[in-house]
């Protein structure tokens, strides 16, 4: 339904741009985690530059398509009036607000990650008839002049989706959500086309004789699963360490743990419908992808990316019981976001022919989820832990907490 704005004892309001010690100091923390890292990187540069390069792009689109993914959480909430969120929705928002600090995370990641693409070796282009048609796409300038657009595109409106939020808060009109409806909207238009460049760039053209019209799709709903399970970390961080402490309900936990085991599905069954339609029609240019990844030494990494991706979430998820329950929901949120890694991982690490990638990219994502964590934490902090403007907030928070 939609309520009426509660009462301030429900939802505490902080100043909006206040950032105490209380969240600065753990942030300082994160930032230093993140130049350490920064410093080991460095190091793997000097040793293995293309294991290196392919551990930072991994690390950043996993951690990009977190972002990327919440703000999708967040705008599917707003177009389908989805009240039961209201009360949380600061967790996916802050996520989706480490956006402006990732894009240039994102960028340095792809500008060192340029020499892995084949199409930018000039001899191979001109003696290659397909890379020679595509290079007026496919070339280093255009390349990192997308991304830019791309980036920015993305950061002005998750920006704009947090004004608007904001705004509603601090509005004296009755709670309308009409603006951020019409955001959402135009969010979800722009996100069509720009993931679809974004993944064919950024991951598919690794590999540019091959290609898939499923590639985008499957991509899009990894990034939403692992959007869904850090929002749930996140959440049930903040309901143990007090702002979210008699909001978060156990409708709460269900939900997203429904979510969980949806969107996992939804994304294994993307991925089988991709091999399966390759393996059926048994084309040399579609099935050169999974020759390499089903070799004895990608495998291995296969099976476990299906079973932390969906296999064990899927059958750990399947109860109610198991939904609403802290330690399980924690535990399927660890395993999507090891899942969402190795599918990443497989995406690239094959196609540049670096399994040693794979050593780096511990440090690779430690330091860019350090940043993830910092920007998250610093955004939640500066606006009000409820959104008191929200329409839906009635509906999403518990009984008691309405009543008074």
């Amino acid at each position: 339904m939609a309520g009426h704005p509660v009462s301030a004892n429900a939802a505490p309001v902080r100043r909006v741009g206040a950032l105490d010690e209380d969240v600065a100091a753990p942030s300082r923390r994160l930032l230093h985690v993140a130049a350490a890292t920064g410093l080991v990187l460095a190091l793997g540069w000097v040793v293995d530059r293309t294991a290196a390069a392919a551990a930072v792009l991994v690390a950043t689109q996993v951690a990009v398509g977190v972002a990327v993914g919440a703000a999708v959480v967040l705008v599917l909430a707003y177009v389908t009036r989805a009240g039961w969120l209201a009360s949380v929705r600061r967790a996916p928002e802050a996520l989706m607000m480490s956006l402006p600090v990732l894009a240039p995370v994102v960028l340095v990641g792809l500008a060192l990650a340029v020499p892995l693409y084949v199409w930018t070796d000039a001899h191979l282009v001109a003696h290659d008839e397909l890379l020679a048609h595509k290079s007026g796409w496919l070339n280093v300038p255009a390349f990192l002049l997308r991304a830019v657009l791309i980036l920015a595109l993305w950061m002005w409106l998750a920006k704009r989706l947090r004004r608007t939020s904001l705004a509603q808060d601090a509005s004296r009109a009755a709670p309308d959500d009409g603006p951020a409806l019409r955001w959402s909207a135009i969010f979800l238009a722009v996100l069509a086309v720009t993931w679809s460049v974004a993944t064919f760039d950024w991951l598919m053209s690794l590999q540019p004789h091959w290609f898939s019209t499923m590639y985008a799709w499957a991509s899009l709903a990894g990034s939403i699963v692992s959007a869904l399970a850090a929002t749930t970390l996140m959440v049930l961080f903040l309901e143990r360490s007090g702002p979210f402490r008699g909001i978060l309900t156990e409708r709460h936990r269900h939900d997203l743990g429904k979510l969980l085991f949806g969107f996992s599905t939804f994304w294994a069954y993307l991925w089988f419908c991709q091999y399966m339609l390759i393996w059926y029609s048994h084309i040399p240019e579609e099935t050169s992808y999974y020759v390499v990844r089903t070799s004895s030494t990608w495998m291995p990494q296969v099976f476990a990316c299906l079973a932390l991706g969906w296999g064990i979430p899927f059958f750990g998820l399947m109860t109610r019981r198991a939904k609403i329950s802290r330690h399980r929901l924690v535990l399927m949120s660890i395993a999507l976001l090891l899942g969402r890694w190795l599918d990443v991982h497989l995406m690239v690490a094959p196609a540049v022919g670096s399994p040693a990638s794979i050593l780096w990219q511990v440090p690779a994502l430690i330091g860019v989820f350090a940043l993830l964590v910092w920007a998250s934490r610093v955004a939640f902090a500066r606006a009000p832990r409820v959104p008191v403007g929200d329409p839906y907030l009635v509906e999403s928070l518990p009984p008691k907490e309405v009543a008074e």
